[in-house]
């Protein structure tokens, strides 16, 4: 197996050496400035609070033009944290080119907040304009966290008059993710002093006359529900909490792909049946399917059907169970998948990625036991396994007779599974006889051969994000 060594380059600047290996990949907390590629280039991108700037206005506003925070990086995430007190009810918009995640329009003073975010580019601009259908006081707050394709998972809101402060609990779908809590306040008698939450460290205190913005953050270490925070302040005020979990997690370090499944980065209930999932890849490929009994289930909290503690969706052995989309891609290209086969493979054989025409795709078989399978037009045995009740990764590079499968960073010979064409991506299985249960944590989609440094760094990707071997 390549070592890290092999797999990457890395160098470091800045204060306090504070890392260890983790799965053949080095994180850092944020007293280091850690920077490396993968071998096709890619850029390593550790997670990690960045920069913060706020905004503060008094008085009857209807729009703030927000400072950008310092030293914005492209490809990183911003969010901004929008807060006004009106005195009559009013409606904040969504800034150009920003996501809403969550808003809260209150009832009580007419205090509103609201989380967006947005992927920043490589030309930033200096301010960005908020604005709402009523004036009042009002702050914004963007932060900015290193760390690849970012979104803001789940959002909550609790307004509040009172000097005992209480964020409410969100769930985090990873376990890298962190929890950020803000307040958003206006006084009549001066802003008062607010204790730093159990956990958490400060990042932004920015104030005004009898005005309040204020952040603290915290890395989190398990996926799941988040519980509450809580704080106290010395004077009364009227104000809003937020509460909200920032997905942290790399991109899939070989670029290219046209379509990315990925279960960590779902916001469902536990065991809830999925009649779609959503493609993160350029390609807007949603998986679909309509019909209820044929559907898969997202969990996150279920032991039994995540992936080494990782949230994973289940494609169950009781029936077909399956999701697909309409595609259309000649040879060669290139599938990825972090996939655990719960039970054996039925006598028939059951897909993994089914790749649509006359039964293509990459298999999991009864003949030989647990082998991995490629047909295209012709059945070609890879000889690589993969054990029932173990995760792994699976990719193939399908390309004529220099087609090739790889199993957890082990590469099959060359393989010559005949010239068809993928005519859609499906995952689970569409037919009875070919039902079993599995898992799935994330499936790749890419249009061309990938090679062998690219199927090594996507393996140590995997072992790092899934836990895998």
């Amino acid at each position: 197996m390549p070592t890290a060594k092999d797999l990457m380059t890395l160098s470091y600047t800045g204060s306090g050496i504070q890392a260890q290996t983790v799965g053949e990949r080095i994180l850092a907390d944020a007293a280091m400035r850690l920077t490396g590629t993968f071998p096709d280039g890619t850029p390593t991108q550790p997670a990690a609070f960045v920069s913060s700037q706020s905004t503060v206005l008094v008085g009857n506003q209807t729009t703030v033009n927000a400072a950008a925070p310092p030293n914005i990086t492209a490809n990183n995430l911003l969010v901004a944290i929008y807060y006004c007190l009106s005195s009559t009810a009013t409606t904040l918009n969504t800034p150009a080119g920003w996501t809403l995640a969550g808003k809260h329009d209150g009832t009580s003073n007419f205090d509103q907040a609201g989380v967006y975010f947005k992927i920043a580019t490589s030309s930033e601009p200096a301010t960005y304009t908020f604005s709402s259908t009523g004036s009042g006081t009002t702050s914004v707050s963007i932060h900015q966290y290193s760390g690849g394709y970012n979104t803001v998972e789940a959002v909550a809101f609790n307004p509040t008059s009172s000097t005992s402060l209480s964020w409410p609990s969100v769930t985090a779908t990873g376990t890298t993710d962190i929890w950020v809590i803000s307040l958003g306040m206006g006084a009549a008698a001066g802003n008062g002093a607010t204790t730093t939450p159990s956990g958490f460290t400060a990042r932004e205190n920015a104030a005004s006359t009898n005005t309040l913005a204020q952040t603290w953050d915290q890395k989190l270490s398990a996926s799941g529900p988040t519980g509450t925070a809580s704080s106290t302040k010395s004077n009364s005020f009227f104000g809003e909490l937020a509460s909200f979990v920032i997905g942290i997690s790399v991109l899939p370090p070989v670029a290219g792909y046209t379509s990315w499944y990925d279960a960590s980065q779902l916001s469902l209930a536990d065991g809830a049946a999925m009649a779609s999932w959503a493609d993160l890849g350029p390609g807007a490929n949603t998986l679909t399917q309509g019909t209820g009994a044929l559907q898969p289930n997202y969990y996150k909290t279920t032991g039994a059907y995540l992936i080494n503690g990782h949230p994973a969706v289940r494609f169950n052995s009781t029936g077909p169970s399956f999701m697909s989309v309409s595609t259309s891609a000649s040879q060669p290209f290139s599938t990825f998948a972090v996939w655990q086969p719960v039970s054996a493979a039925n006598a028939s054989n059951s897909y993994i990625v089914h790749e649509g025409g006359s039964f293509a795709g990459v298999y999991y078989t009864a003949s030989p036991p647990n082998g991995i399978q490629l047909y295209f037009g012709a059945n070609v045995n890879s000889g690589l396994t993969v054990t029932p009740g173990a995760a792994a990764s699976v990719a193939a590079s399908v390309n004529g007779a220099s087609s090739l499968v790889s199993v957890n960073g082990v590469n099959s010979a060359a393989l010559s599974p005949g010239a068809g064409g993928a005519t859609d991506i499906g995952l689970g299985q569409q037919n009875a006889g070919n039902s079993m249960d599995s898992l799935y944590g994330e499936v790749l989609f890419y249009p061309f051969a990938l090679t062998a440094p690219q199927l090594a760094s996507l393996h140590t990707y995997a072992q790092t994000k899934w836990g895998i071997p």
